[in-house]
């Protein structure tokens, strides 16, 4: 059982947290508590706690001072810190001395402070062998990095105004201009971890985070942080890129992140990509849209997906390649060549079709003149739209109005 020690001058919050987490789930036990720092020292003395819940701002004796105090001669020992988030330089310089993880006081719910739970107690259990000398620091400095993009990205807890400055605060240069989210999804998870003999998995996500760094590496700027058991989330930005070379570049690097986790794992993952964004506070929308990309995943680009999906949502308005091109982030030149390579139809074609397949919808209700359903599927000219009607179905809409019995 891992002995837990709490540290927060206020009484409350101390008591809050003693009493509303199920310890006993975690293999952990609170065993004291403290409301300053000074009377932590004697009872990290008396008990020698495994982990240390600290705040950081105390009276008498703050939390960075334990911390320093107590690394001094004890770098086993696992620190989650309690912060607000105008605490942040500070909470930089615990994660320095070794801190695995931060709970935000004010807004973090109780699956997050389990979250923490479960980090430190995988880093205790993955520890092995003779104790670490004096002089020996056991530091995870992407940990601050990985929890800052989760609580913004995932809980929204962060405002968005604020994320860019907590991200320089915590060393990660990253432009908010062509931001995109690739979400990697292991399906076999479980047997990795089996074959790994790594039941808690803390071993294998961070081999899986460095693979994804180093693939990474000289080809796009970024982050990367396991997100849970199965998904591991990439931050890339392609600034200063033109829309052929972004497009290039987002082929190598799925291209990469496949063949670098065949050549070591030997198992394929599946991958959705998020559209571009210029903004932080678009950043959590792209990643439930990089999830979604693998929910429905399906064999065509993710452009002509989003091309595609653009052709749905406004076929009754007038707009032409270069728009569609535009939105989806590439030349107008290219989209219509991934058109022919993997629908075997052009741009014009496709939307085409996509209007007869609604206007035949149309043709169903008796209340439509036929020159207001093409009228309604962006195609005025009535003219017009009778030939193509027929081009695509063999009948003219009156025809195919009276095998309706319409």
């Amino acid at each position: 059982m891992l002995r837990v020690m709490i540290v927060e001058d206020e009484h409350f919050v101390r008591i809050g947290i003693k009493n509303s987490i199920p310890w006993e789930k975690y293999g952990m036990q609170v065993i004291c508590d403290a409301e300053n720092g000074r009377q932590a020292l004697d009872q990290y003395e008396k008990y020698r706690p495994e982990i240390i819940i600290t705040d950081l701002k105390m009276p008498v004796m703050g939390g960075i001072e334990l911390i320093k105090e107590i690394r001094a001669t004890d770098k086993r020992a696992r620190f989650i810190i309690l912060t607000c988030l105008d605490e942040f330089s500070l909470v930089q310089e615990a994660i320095r001395l070794g801190a695995s993880a931060y709970i935000l006081k004010l807004t973090s719910e109780q699956e997050e402070i389990e979250e923490a739970l479960e980090k430190v107690r995988a880093e205790w259990n993955a520890f092995s062998g003779p104790l670490p000398s004096a002089n020996e620091q056991y530091v995870d400095r992407q940990a601050v990095n990985e929890q800052l993009l989760r609580d913004f990205l995932v809980y929204e807890k962060i405002p968005a105004e604020n994320f860019p400055k907590l991200l320089e605060d915590a060393g990660v240069h990253i432009a908010m201009e062509r931001l995109r989210v690739l979400m990697v999804r292991f399906p076999d998870y479980g047997a990795m971890l089996s074959r790994q003999k790594d039941p808690l998995g803390y071993q294998l996500k961070n081999v899986v985070v460095d693979l994804l760094r180093e693939t990474m590496e000289g080809l796009v700027p970024g982050q990367v942080y396991g997100e849970h058991d199965r998904d591991f989330l990439i931050l890339a930005c392609f600034a200063g890129m033109e829309a052929v070379e972004e497009d290039a570049v987002l082929d190598q690097l799925v291209i990469r992140v496949k063949e670098s986790v065949m050549r070591c794992f030997n198992e394929n993952v599946l991958i959705g990509i998020s559209s571009a964004a210029d903004t932080a506070a678009e950043l959590p929308a792209l990643r439930r849209e990089a999830i979604r990309g693998i929910e429905h995943k399906s064999p065509l680009p993710y452009k002509v997906e989003a091309a595609l999906d653009y052709l749905s949502a406004h076929y009754k308005e007038n707009f032409s390649l270069q728009t569609v091109a535009d939105y989806v982030g590439i030349s107008p030149n290219y989209l219509g060549h991934l058109f022919i390579r993997h629908l075997g139809v052009t741009f014009t074609e496709q939307l085409n079709k996509v209007r007869i397949e609604h206007a035949k919808g149309l043709l169903n209700n008796p209340q439509y003149m036929i020159y207001e359903v093409g009228s309604l599927v962006g195609l005025e000219n009535t003219t017009y739209f009778t030939r193509l009607f027929k081009r695509y179905t063999g009948k003219t809409p009156r025809d195919y109005r009276k095998e309706l019995g319409l």
